[in-house]
């Protein structure tokens, strides 16, 4: 077009592009992005849907809050199942009543889809969907519809949050306690929070939704920062699901990494086959084993960037470090002592759905994990077989357990519910006792019931125990009294401060330096500096790393504090991460 109204040649519109005078970009007709996903299928139009009293109370005052036009933020709490989607849907139909604008934000590409059907079922061409998945050409065409003011809603992970969305009415932050809403590298950013911000500013409804909230949200709705909106009964015939707790003290281990499929889940799962259910077996580690060892001289295949052991990839046929993304071809004998003695220690997906085919053989089954998610297709494609019925059983890590809804599950089960419980982490047990809770809320989710199987070493751990009994309440009063006597969040401000190195001397002695003149200032009185001591993972991608945390109920003065003390940034080798997610 540009060479037809110009005469110019086209090799003079490559150069002019190469120099930046002109833009080249790819014109989509229409976004081909998932539409096999996001069909509304043969049955037409969806009946009415009727909302059940508590759903039309808390519906009623986000569409009044909508309405004011003014800045109002709400914790939507519910049970897995109460219909919590439907809810926060009808408050972006105020806001689009408003003649306002709105943004979905889910904490994973992989939850985009499934949810991408209601809204677009709903709400048609004024749905924009954007995440660093599409291609190059789609995102654009996405970004300026939204611009444009084509598209009034907007749907996506943390990043969609920049969506450049006029008149910006309503924001809704689904899964709010996930994660995946940190942004781990600078610039360094909590999705949930910063939603709150743009919320604030934009004189926007901010409505954060979770089954299982935060322990910030929480003390936010008790302390009146939050409404709190509440879902109290399940959507469907099904109800709760029933709970099985299976001990696995005392078991005998036959092998080392063996799988544990106690017989009480081997029963409990040919039921639900026999009852044409489907089921989902969650294994919070992707991979074949964590560890691949040599029987012969002990070594365990370590990463020569972060000290190590890297994870053993059968089906690949590779060793991968899961820190810094290196891999060597696994080799057939050690290559320190030449002996054909390695063998796998641990277990991960790939080898769950092994030891499963030799138990159930002939069962159609499916794997969801980080690498499942890079094949053709991705997550979508791996979900919609699951949904058809073309898959019976699916095996997954963490992925399987958030935001999906399959009424044909009739089972799900957690093989080792221990995995989270032994992290270095003050927010470890929180994040067992929601992957249990979110893992549980996928079964019963048709017109009959559903079960749960538990399988932990640590029965009476109180995260299981209130896990099974369905005890919200008595979970976060037990981890809210845990956080205030040894003051964690949401009691305190945390700042993690992480000094990177290649020289671990060199590490050593800027964190032991940095600690000194923290704790010689004056505001430093009112901070509690715990460290310096080496990061639990001393050692990643060549960087040795020691770490300081402080924490602070006076936020005013610990940002004064770290103003006075440290260097202006860029801070090279140095990491400032303000309310971290993980400590690791």
């Amino acid at each position: 077009e540009v060479a037809a109204a110009t005469g110019a040649s086209a090799a003079v519109l490559r150069r002019l592009a190469r120099r930046g005078v002109l833009r080249q970009f790819t014109q989509v007709e229409k976004l081909a992005l998932d539409r096999h996903v996001l069909q509304t299928g043969p049955g037409g139009e969806d009946l009415p849907f009727h909302l059940r009293p508590d759903q039309e109370a808390a519906a009623a005052r986000l569409a009044a809050a909508a309405a004011a036009g003014r800045y109002a933020p709400f914790l939507l709490q519910g049970m897995t199942g109460s219909g919590k989607t439907e809810v926060y849907l009808r408050a972006v139909e105020a806001a689009l009543a408003a003649g306002r604008s709105a943004l979905l934000l889910v904490p994973e590409i992989a939850l985009v889809p499934a949810l991408a059907r209601d809204v677009e079922r709903r709400f048609g061409e004024r749905l924009a969907i954007l995440h660093s998945g599409l291609g190059g050409p789609e995102r654009q065409q996405e970004w300026e519809r939204v611009r444009r003011g084509e598209a009034r809603v907007v749907l996506g992970p943390r990043s969609a949050l920049f969506a450049p969305l006029a008149d910006l009415g309503l924001l809704v932050v689904d899964e709010e306690q996930d994660p995946a809403y940190k942004q781990e590298s600078a610039p360094r950013y909590h999705g949930r929070d910063l939603a709150l911000v743009r919320g604030r500013a934009a004189e926007a409804v901010t409505l954060l939704v979770s089954a299982t909230p935060s322990m910030e949200s929480r003390h936010n709705a008790a302390c009146g920062k939050l409404g709190l909106l509440t879902l109290t009964e399940r959507v469907g015939q099904g109800g709760v699901p029933e709970g099985v707790l299976v001990d696995l003290r005392g078991l005998a281990v036959r092998r080392p990494g063996e799988i544990y499929f106690s017989e009480r889940l081997r029963e409990e799962i040919a039921a639900a086959l026999a009852a044409e259910g489907q089921v989902i077996l969650l294994r919070n580690r992707r991979g074949y084993s964590p560890l691949l060892l040599c029987r012969a001289c002990g070594e365990d295949m370590r990463c020569d960037q972060c000290g190590l052991p890297r994870t053993f990839h059968r089906r690949a046929g590779r060793l991968l470090c899961h820190y810094c993304g290196s891999t060597v071809v696994s080799p057939a004998r050690c290559p320190t002592c030449g002996e054909a003695a390695l063998e796998p220690i641990g277990a991960g997906t790939e080898r769950v759905e092994e030891t499963f085919a030799e138990l159930f053989p002939g069962v159609a089954l499916d794997v969801l994990d980080r690498d499942a998610a890079r094949r053709p297709g991705g997550p979508a494609a791996i979900l919609e077989r699951f949904a058809r019925g073309d898959v019976r059983v699916l095996i997954g890590t963490q992925m399987v357990s958030k935001g999906h809804h399959f009424p044909g599950v009739a089972l799900t089960a957690v093989l080792a519910a221990d995995t989270y419980l032994g992290f270095p982490d003050f927010r470890a047990v929180e994040r067992t006792y929601d992957l249990l809770v979110q893992l549980a809320g996928r079964a019963g989710r048709g017109d009959r019931p559903g079960k749960v199987v538990i399988q932990t070493f640590h029965p009476e751990h109180y995260a299981i125990q209130a896990a099974m009994a369905r005890d919200d309440e008595g979970f976060a009063r037990e981890e809210l009294r845990f956080r205030r006597v040894f003051h964690y969040p949401p009691f305190s401000r945390l700042v993690q401060l992480l000094v990177e190195d290649r020289n671990r001397a060199r590490a050593e002695k800027r964190i032991r330096e940095l600690a000194a003149r923290l704790t010689e200032h004056p505001l430093a009185r009112s901070v509690r500096v715990t460290g310096p001591a080496p990061a639990p993972l001393e050692r990643l991608r060549g960087l040795w790393r020691f770490q300081l945390l402080l924490r602070t109920a006076a936020t005013r003065d610990l940002h004064r504090l770290l103003a006075a003390v440290l260097p202006p940034p860029p801070h090279r080798g140095l990491v400032v991460d303000v309310d971290p997610q993980q400590l690791l």
